[in-house]
């Protein structure tokens, strides 16, 4: 059975609170040429050195000075303004906003990536331009349904 002394149980204690590679009540942790980098880019506001990228890989797209989340998107706009063009479609909007509440309070909002009249049935469509759908994106899916009865194209 191996046994410690308290100073050995003193210092354990205090690893753990000050987490790793710190040995006393104060002292910091090794300074070296990584660290001091790192803490030089928290200082600039750039940690890790450069931006965060995209979980989807999805690149903002600028188009006609309006900036897509997405290039898909911004194809798609294109697509939608050909169609607009020879008279398929009017009324193009872009990011519209529908708050989601149940008995008066606001669940959620659904951001729809365009909304348009289709001009051959007379119908209201919102249609959002997805990669990957995202388990959040399902569940407003869902709300919009159930809430407000739209059904989202999905391109």
């Amino acid at each position: 059975m191996i046994r410690f002394s308290e100073e050995q149980i003193k210092r354990c204690r205090i690893k753990s609170e000050f987490g790793p590679g710190v040995k006393e009540k104060g002292e910091t942790a090794r300074r070296t040429p990584a660290n001091e980098r790192y803490r030089q880019l928290l200082e600039e506001g750039k940690p890790g050195g450069s931006k965060k990228k995209n979980k989807y890989n999805a690149r903002r797209t600028t188009l006609d000075g309006i900036t897509f989340h997405s290039a898909k998107e911004a194809a798609r706009y294109q697509d939608l303004q050909l169609l607009a063009a020879a008279g398929e479609i009017e009324n193009l909007e872009l990011q519209v906003p529908y708050e989601l509440e149940i008995n008066g309070v606001l669940i959620t909002t659904y951001v729809a990536d365009f909304r348009y009249l289709d001009a051959q049935t007379g119908e209201i469509v919102v249609e959002d331009a997805k990669g990957k759908p995202t388990r959040e994106y399902e569940i407003k899916r869902n709300l919009m349904l159930a809430l407000l009865g739209i059904t989202i194209l999905e391109t």
